[in-house]
């Protein structure tokens, strides 16, 4: 995955450049598919993920400030990376049934309250609960298991996505998991550096080899979106190849999405 340059639109003037920034929203679509492996089979089984894929971007943005990069001591037009991060990430919280900045631990899934881990999941919840439930009380249960549980029960009860039974005692005591159970689905948004598209690889990796992944959703930019983001990011080329570069260690099923925004004409 080559750090190659982006072909820019210049802006000779950028403070006459009006009709970019007077722009009050934008459209974002998805525009591009990658499926490697049996990804486009799980997804016409589960329909709901790629639902969610869409319904997440194909939205009006109005929470997008146009403004002008320097590069080489010349402007073109830009958006701030964490502008359209924080976006995505707000539209995600409006998801049913995900889970956000979701880490694996201990043989579990923990969501945190800031960035870490995958930027969103689904998982079966109430088996998941059981997993912390066996951390905390099983055979090789820690120290503090009960502090631990309380912990647990008090943070996902504020959530509301499990109900008050999971946390009865001796609930689990002859727990079977349900064959309809969901599906492991992780996902990352990156239009950050390009050598974070290996270590999201590493991480998808790591943890297929833990627990098993069904699926990974990976979205990235593209096209004019790709042109008005930072030099030298993750893009949905360089995705791409480095998906098929790697194809004899990946075995995960990856769906790679390219997402762009609607161009607005340069007069300049």
């Amino acid at each position: 995955m080559n750090p190659e340059k982006i072909q820019r639109t210049w802006i000779k003037k950028p403070k006459e450049d009006t009709e970019w920034l007077q722009i009050k929203e934008f459209q974002i679509q998805l525009v591009d598919n990658f499926y490697y492996r049996n990804a486009k089979t799980f997804l016409e089984v589960f329909p709901k993920y790629k639902n969610d894929v869409y319904n997440l971007i194909h939205k009006s943005f109005d929470d997008l400030s146009p403004v002008h990069g320097t590069e080489n001591k010349k402007h073109y037009r830009k958006i701030s990376t964490k502008e359209i991060n924080k976006a995505l990430r707000n539209r995600l919280m409006e998801i049913p049934d995900i889970h956000l900045e979701v880490s694996f631990m201990d043989g579990y899934f923990q969501d945190n309250d800031k960035a870490k881990g995958f930027d969103f999941a689904y998982y079966d919840e109430e088996l998941n609960a059981k997993k912390i439930h066996d951390y905390c009380f099983g055979h090789r249960s820690v120290n503090d298991g009960d502090t631990h549980w309380r912990n647990f029960v008090t943070k996902q009860q504020k959530k509301n996505y499990l109900s008050n039974q999971v946390f009865e005692d001796n609930y689990f005591d002859n727990f079977e998991p349900n064959d309809e159970s969901t599906p492991t689905v992780v996902g990352e948004i990156q239009l950050a550096n390009w050598a974070l598209g290996y270590y999201d690889l590493f991480k998808v990796l790591h943890l297929d080899n833990l627990t098993g992944i069904d699926l990974l959703i990976y979205i990235t930019p593209t096209g004019n979106l790709e042109k008005l983001l930072s030099s030298n990011i993750v893009t949905y080329e360089k995705m791409k190849k480095t998906i098929e570069t790697y194809s004899s260690v990946l075995k995960v099923p990856i769906w790679l999405v390219g997402i762009d925004i609607e161009e607005v004409s340069s007069t300049q």
